[in-house]
């Protein structure tokens, strides 16, 4: 779940950062410490749907490197 200012952010990420979503990018860890490598799968940009006044769904795909 995501606010409008959260999905901005997230899209300009996207956009500016990750070269259209292309390049890979450091993610935390959701078991332990740390950082994982990732990039957007393929298939697995982020989808979202709004719910409330000012929240979203967003969910997207990720592709651990090694």
């Amino acid at each position: 779940e995501m606010t409008d200012a959260q999905v901005t952010i997230l899209l300009a990420f996207i956009e500016d950062d990750l070269e259209k979503g292309t390049l890979p990018f450091y993610f935390p860890a959701q078991r332990g410490s740390g950082t994982w490598l990732a990039r957007f799968a393929s298939d697995g940009l982020p989808q979202w749907s709004r719910f409330g006044a000012e929240y979203w769904s967003v969910s997207f795909t990720l592709e651990l490197l090694p």
